[in-house]
């Protein structure tokens, strides 16, 4: 049963990334076709995270009401329509709306799909559910790149991508009863519990609570940093044509899936704060080597390490969120854990792009240093705080 039902979360979280990896993979033909400015990508995607950040800071209240299982399903099913959506759209303004629409139904199960695992399942199962979501964002472009050499046409592509939604929609709904006896059978740690919703005055009040979504918060911001500008830093800084850069940048998530691929296999054996200090520990001496004189190439290839580093944090920090604080409030502190991640996304990337207006691209590799210090700083504040207070 619980086997059963942990397919279908893998299959989930290979297409959660699909819609978001889409976008950016076919926004030069969709720019070609109709005429859009290529800064009008940044506009959707803004949108796109502020309706996830929306999503998820209601998704426990969600939960709570209707069930995990249903929300799942819903989400499903709607996300197959947005995706049809696009492959409709002729104006910039459906885009917008449909990227509104598209991040409420990935920040609506987030957060609730991470807690329940967390909650549920052994701490393995957590790494290898974020293994697959970088099998989904390796797949996407291959799809797109497939569709596009087949058919030439973008839309081929998105209307595959909502088939697959369809699919999968039909697995959660077989899947629905699922939920609530996986949460029924006899765990561990022998714990019997009843979720509360906890304001978010109260949680405020715990200083280790503020440092995890402090360090959720940047930790995002650094990958997002990465993700937008680290192709373009090896192109402006040493010359690399874009599809080398982008060879190099695809490294980043290599390293990522590899790394959450064995800690999922590890984790057993070692505990999974010494995981996120060896990644740490990592991504920084890959990120001082980006501030020494070496070859691009060499700086190509430290993507790989920096992305194995950061590997770690996201899934072991959210499974240790329930052991930490009570799984009974545990859904409410992991919405605003992911809450932080899409404003993390929002904010330190753009950020990044004023800047190097000013300073140019030789800041890159100070400003994800300046970021990755911060998330040091807060998880050695973090893993030595205590944790719940009896108030709590």
């Amino acid at each position: 049963m619980a086997t059963l039902l942990l397919v279908i979360i893998y299959s989930l979280f290979i297409t959660l990334a699909i819609p978001q990896s889409a976008l950016g993979a076919v926004w030069q033909p969709i720019v070609k076709e109709f005429g859009f400015a290529d800064g009008n990508l940044s506009i959707i995607t803004f949108v796109l995270s502020g309706a996830t950040v929306i999503a998820s800071t209601f998704s426990a209240k969600l939960c709570k009401k209707f069930g995990i299982g249903k929300v799942v399903v819903a989400v499903t099913v709607f996300t197959a329509i947005t995706l049809v959506g696009f492959a409709l759209s002729n104006s910039l303004i459906l885009f917008i709306i449909l990227g509104f629409l598209s991040g409420l139904g990935s920040g609506a199960i987030d957060a609730p799909t991470n807690n329940f695992i967390a909650s549920n399942y052994k701490p393995g199962v957590i790494n290898f559910v974020h293994c697959f979501y970088g099998v989904g964002a390796f797949s996407c472009p291959l799809l797109i790149s497939f569709a596009l050499t087949a058919t030439g046409k973008w839309q081929i592509a998105y209307i595959i991508m909502a088939g697959i939604f369809v699919f999968i929609s039909i697995g959660t709904i077989i899947a629905l009863p699922l939920w609530k006896k996986v949460e029924k059978l006899p765990k561990e740690d022998k714990e019997v519990f009843e979720t509360r919703l906890l304001p978010f005055k109260k949680m405020a009040k715990v200083p280790s609570i503020w440092a995890v979504w402090i360090i959720f918060l940047v930790i995002t911001g650094v990958e997002a940093t990465i993700r937008s500008w680290g192709s373009s830093y090896l192109v402006k800084e040493y010359g690399f044509s874009h599809a080398i850069a982008d060879n190099y940048f695809a490294l980043f998530y290599i390293g990522m899936t590899a790394c959450r691929l064995l800690c999922g296999f590890i984790v057993k054996l070692v505990k999974q704060m010494h995981l996120i200090y060896v990644g740490l520990s990592i991504t920084a001496l890959s990120v001082i080597a980006f501030m020494l004189p070496l070859s691009g190439e060499v700086k190509g290839m430290a993507f790989l390490l920096i992305g194995f580093g950061i590997g770690p944090i996201f899934p072991n920090l959210t499974y240790l969120t329930p052991a930490n604080f009570g799984k009974d409030v545990s859904p409410s502190i992991v919405a605003i854990q992911a809450t932080c991640c899409n404003v993390g996304i929002m904010l330190f990337s753009p950020l990044f792009g004023i800047i190097v207006e000013i300073l140019g691209y030789a800041i890159f590799p100070y400003y994800v240093a300046l970021l990755l210090l911060i998330v040091i700083i807060c998880v050695i504040f973090y893993d030595k705080a205590p944790k719940r207070p009896s108030w709590l």
